[in-house]
């Protein structure tokens, strides 16, 4: 009976590790092949200031972060593992909300569809922020982060998008179903990261264009190319859509200029050295700010890939980002934060004398802002 056992087990094991090795084989990026720079070594990619081998790092700061400078580390470490709060989140109601088909106009009309899907309609064009429809932040539809918030627009209640910007490959910005629905109808053009178009052409989804850090794209629409500038710039952050292919594309935020509008979208990020490096290059700042709030705790874990709320409201104040919107929150439970903890821990930060007079808002998914 014994050997027998030990034989199912084996078989079993067996079949569970082809299993894994086919979806990853399935889902995992090829990865870019490149010149090396100062944030690819020519197999892999890494934040500003960090090497290629690093994909978090901690801080001894933080409050949880303790076990490590005690002799019985890892049992702390686990005490806190199971004192953590659980984290029950509720299925909110949303009045979905359907967006005029063009603004030709010189403000900037900014629709909250949902955590980083974004409709930017300014100066005649629209452009759409990592679109994801998707019902679990996952590879698979029976498994992984689920919604808890209907998007505040339904998808075909869009308005023709002319350019889709895709921040990352996580799942829960990088979504095949919706960009393959989206490509088909619209054939909009998509700007994304080092080594995401080969993955989004394989899978059927044309007009995509890497790009790198500080690179400058110049969008034309209806024949002017002028009208339209995207920079690609860094955030800090990581990328895998399977097991094998960790840090292998790129991930990015990006400023626009359209007229005379500036804005600045972080995608999804931690607060680190290249806030420094986009006010270098950015010195008069920004008249609009997309900034994430959610997904950040525990800090000693979370804070290297995602800002806080105070660590937003900092950003906004170091980037001289005049008006502000908070994004990346209330959607799917990818971290340890309670469903409404972004909101009430963005009142404290408004609250500090710090941030005193900062415009910096939030609205349930379907809000609109025209600035």
């Amino acid at each position: 009976m014994l050997i027998i056992g030990l034989i199912s087990f084996f078989i079993v094991g067996l079949i569970a590790l082809c299993i894994v090795f086919f979806m990853n084989h399935q889902l995992a990026s090829k990865g870019y092949k490149g010149e090396k720079s100062d944030h690819f070594d020519g197999k892999k990619f890494y934040n500003v200031g960090w090497n290629a081998w690093e994909t978090f790092r901690f801080t001894e700061t933080e409050e949880e972060f303790l076990w490590k400078k005690r002799k019985n580390g890892f049992l702390t470490f686990f005490r806190w593992i199971l004192n953590q709060r659980i984290s029950f989140w509720k299925k909110r109601k949303v009045h979905p909300v359907k967006p005029i088909k063009i603004h030709d106009d010189e403000s900037t009309i900014i629709t909250y569809i949902w955590h980083a899907t974004i409709l930017i309609q300014t100066g005649g064009l629209n452009i759409l922020t990592d679109p994801v429809w998707a019902k679990r932040a996952s590879p698979v539809k029976w498994f992984g982060p689920k919604r808890y918030t209907a998007p505040g627009v339904h998808f075909s209640d869009l308005p023709k998008i002319d350019l889709v910007l895709l921040s990352h490959n996580h799942y829960d910005h990088m979504d095949i179903v919706a960009l393959k629905k989206l490509s088909k109808r619209d054939k909009m053009a998509i700007y994304t990261g080092l080594g995401n178009t080969k993955y989004l052409s394989d899978r059927g989804i044309k007009n995509s264009v890497d790009m790198d850090w500080w690179e400058k794209k110049k969008y034309q629409n209806n024949g002017d190319g002028g009208n339209c500038e995207i920079t690609f710039i860094p955030s800090q952050h990581f990328s895998a859509r399977g097991i094998s292919d960790r840090n292998k594309t790129l991930w990015w935020g990006f400023a626009w200029k359209i007229w005379n509008q500036t804005g600045y979208f972080a995608g999804d990020t931690g607060y680190g050295p290249f806030v420094k490096k986009i006010e270098e290059k950015f010195p008069y700042g920004f008249d609009l700010g997309l900034l994430p709030i959610g997904a950040y705790n525990p800090r000693w874990f979370m804070a290297a890939m995602h800002t806080s709320p105070f660590e937003g409201m900092q950003m906004q104040k170091d980037l001289g980002i005049r008006k502000a919107i908070g994004i990346h929150y209330g959607t799917f439970p990818l971290a340890a934060d309670l469903q409404d903890e972004p909101l009430e821990d963005l009142i404290k930060a408004k609250q500090d004398q710090v941030f005193q007079d900062q415009w910096f808002e939030v609205g349930e998914s379907g809000t609109s802002w025209k600035i």
